[in-house]
């Protein structure tokens, strides 16, 4: 699958992974105030899939899906499910070890892994420019995120890592078996597989750590609402415009996380910062323009 589908530049599907992006960044400050109010990353995870599994059938319904689905549709739903949950401990996970700053700089080099398994898996085109666009934007993550690397914890460091492959996978498996119809069931099946795993994960653990204010209660449930419109948009998102476009416009998403902490909860960005903003914001800009050029000039009669 290609970044644009055939008819030329597919608005729709960079809408739906823009969007998921901006629903996915809210849920750091929404994380940061159900902390406060005692909250802890078992349950705001939990919770997550708990909320996504009953909204996700009740859209289904409202919208007249089919919820029976072929075999192979449920078996690789379930595969992608498994490695969403894997994403989320191994990225939250990380936190305890390591600096936000590094655990989030490993776990948004998942745009490069899928640029890589994209050529080789999938054949998708990695032009030179697309890769020097990709790393740049890493490049802008890190001036962003402004890393410490005071606190190196190897274990911190390969969940991180692990939550970044996992995701990865998830991007690609996604592009390679998800048909866009088909997005609102499948969703809700990896959904409901995802939940199945956070379930017997908090059983284990013990009673669940929930919020003691009104504030922490709506951050907490706000939290899981926004999650799963962000995979609804990202999942439909990437059956439309393919893994490695999908995975570069991520970039965005500790972008916006940052500059709504600063209107939430107070930060502050040094200069620096300010200028890798500018740099991933550029070269995703850089990178949508180059592709909408490709996509025109291949629509375009011949001479």
């Amino acid at each position: 699958m290609t970044a644009w589908r055939s008819q030329g530049f597919d608005v729709p599907g960079l809408l739906m992974v823009l969007g998921s992006a901006v629903c996915f960044a809210l849920t750091p400050t929404l994380n940061r105030l159900a902390y406060d109010a005692g909250a802890d990353t078992m349950s705001i995870t939990t919770v997550r899939f708990v909320v996504a599994v009953p909204t996700l059938l009740l859209v289904a319904l409202a919208l007249g899906r089919v919820l029976r689905v072929r075999t192979h549709v449920w078996k690789h739903s379930a595969i992608i499910g498994v490695m969403m949950v894997l994403t989320a401990y191994g990225y939250v996970g990380s936190v305890a070890y390591i600096p936000v700053s590094l655990s989030s700089l490993i776990f948004y080099s998942f745009p490069l892994v899928v640029g890589l398994l994209g050529t080789i898996v999938s054949h998708e085109r990695l032009t030179w420019l697309r890769a020097t666009l990709m790393l740049a934007a890493f490049g802008g993550l890190v001036l962003t995120l402004s890393v410490a690397f005071d606190r190196l914890d190897p274990l911190g460091i390969a969940l991180a890592a692990f939550g970044a492959l996992c995701a990865a996978g998830s991007f690609m498996w996604t592009s390679r078996t998800l048909h866009p119809d088909d997005a609102i069931v499948s969703t809700l099946y990896m959904m409901a597989v995802a939940c199945a795993i956070a379930l017997v994960v908090q059983l284990a653990a013990g009673p669940p750590a929930l919020p003691q204010t009104t504030l922490g209660w709506f951050a907490f449930l706000a939290n899981a609402g926004f999650y799963t419109v962000g995979l609804l948009g990202l999942f439909g998102g990437i059956a439309r415009i393919g893994a490695t476009p999908a995975a570069m416009l991520s970039n965005i998403e500790p972008i916006i996380s940052i500059l709504l902490a600063i209107a939430v909860l107070g930060e502050r960005l040094d200069g620096w910062q300010w200028l890798g903003v500018a740099i991933v914001l550029g070269m995703i800009a850089i990178m949508a323009e180059s592709d909408r050029r490709e996509a025109a000039t291949r629509t375009s009669p011949a001479d």
